[in-house]
């Protein structure tokens, strides 16, 4: 009897089998293998990591300097969170514009190939015979 139960189970429509949940669409399967071949250039990585690590330890800073002053929880929060923003945003433009430079380098460079692609193998001369 219990095992008729757990056959009738499997078997109902609507539900899916663990084989069946194991299983992956093949789209998000290639789209996960597309995400982990994307990897963003060498300093934009480290400016992304140095301003969160900096605003982290400024955050912290703040705060265990403003408790040991004897500074009030509300002083304490509205100093750190003054100080957080007014740094954050400006790690966040500077970060900013270092991804902005990189990828206008990244543009310029192809379409440098591809300009210097167009260029004809064959020079032309004045009296029309062409040298190689």
């Amino acid at each position: 009897m219990k095992d008729e139960n757990a056959e009738n189970l499997e078997n109902q429509p609507g539900q899916a089998s663990s084989d069946d949940l194991k299983k992956k669409p093949a789209g998000a399967q290639k789209d996960q293998k597309d995400l982990e071949g994307v990897h963003l250039p060498l300093l934009v990585e480290f400016a992304y990591t140095v301003s969160i690590l900096g605003l982290l330890f400024l955050g912290l800073t703040i705060a265990v300097t403003s408790f040991l002053t004897g500074a009030g929880l509300l002083t304490v929060i509205v100093r750190t969170g003054a100080a957080m923003a007014v740094m954050g945003g400006l790690l966040m433009s500077i970060a900013a514009q270092i991804s902005s430079g990189m990828l206008f380098a990244q543009k310029a460079g192809q379409a440098e190939q591809s300009s210097v692609a167009e260029v004809p193998s064959r020079i032309e001369t004045q009296d029309g015979s062409g040298a190689s």
